[in-house]
């Protein structure tokens, strides 16, 4: 679920962890195009879970973890 979508920037908003949000999802969603400054970790509980990066599919299984750093910008 992103909450904060500015373009394809995502704002991570935190609830009430300083600097850690758990999201469980129970729902099959399609997620647009985006970039954060968190890190991201994806664990499928069951079944399988698909990621495009980069214009390549990267499919994930029961178990299987994927980290996803956080992008920084330096100007």
């Amino acid at each position: 679920m992103i909450k904060i979508l500015n373009g394809i920037h995502e704002t991570v908003a935190y609830d009430s962890l300083s600097g850690l949000k758990l999201y469980h999802n129970h729902e099959t969603e399609n997620y647009p195009v985006h970039w954060h400054t968190a890190v991201e970790i994806i664990l499928p509980m069951r079944g399988e879970y698909t990621v495009i990066i980069d214009g390549a599919p990267h499919t994930f299984y029961e178990g299987d973890i994927w980290i996803t750093p956080p992008v920084r910008f330096t100007s």
